[in-house]
């Protein structure tokens, strides 16, 4: 291989499973391959694809022309590595039932009946494509006070939302318990 930064980043996530982001040109900010090399020459490269979960999810080929970025050190490759490395860190879902009433207050009643003030959950709100997630602190029967949690587990600060504006409620999903183990392993971290 002529370029020998690449080469060098290739070979040693070759040799040590070290996990690389790959963004393609002209792709959306978040389309982007995260894994470990196989092989590599060249012209291409070989990727394990690793998910956000830490789980080997197929192998992907890249021309290497076709690359805008390879991240080699950012933080949510960390916290993929993370659960790669250590793959009892993303506890098994525990919730498997939950009390609903089919009832104009459901977000109210759902949250009342089922204890999850303290828990992180995801939420979508009205109008919105994507779940925010976020630990419960409190909520009475008009509003909600949910302290953010990102990706990576960082906080995010504590927003208020009108219960009625929440379309979903996600909870004890595979990312809302990668979120809370991130959260609680950066808290331990920052101690």
């Amino acid at each position: 291989m002529t370029n020998q930064i690449l080469s060098r980043v290739f070979l040693h996530s070759k040799k040590t499973k070290t996990l690389i982001g790959l963004y393609r040109s002209g792709s959306q900010i978040d389309d982007f391959t995260v894994g470990y090399v196989l092989d590599y020459n060249d012209s291409f490269v070989i990727i394990q694809h690793v998910t956000k979960y830490g789980v080997e999810d197929g192998i992907h080929v890249n021309k290497l022309a076709d690359l805008e970025k390879i991240e080699i050190d950012e933080d949510y490759i960390k916290s993929c590595q993370l659960f790669f490395d250590n793959p009892a860190l993303l506890p098994m879902q525990t919730v498997r039932k939950a009390k609903f009433n089919f009832s104009e207050s459901w977000q109210f009643d759902l949250l009342n009946d089922n204890s999850y003030q303290g828990e992180l959950i995801a939420f979508q709100l009205r109008g919105e494509d994507l779940f925010s997630f976020g630990f419960v602190i409190d909520f009475d029967e008009l509003n909600i006070l949910i302290h953010l949690v990102s990706e990576s587990g960082s906080s995010q600060g504590t927003n208020a939302y009108h219960l009625v504006d929440i379309a979903s409620f996600g909870v004890d999903t595979i990312q809302c318990r990668r979120r809370k183990s991130m959260y609680h392993l950066k808290k331990k971290a920052d101690k």
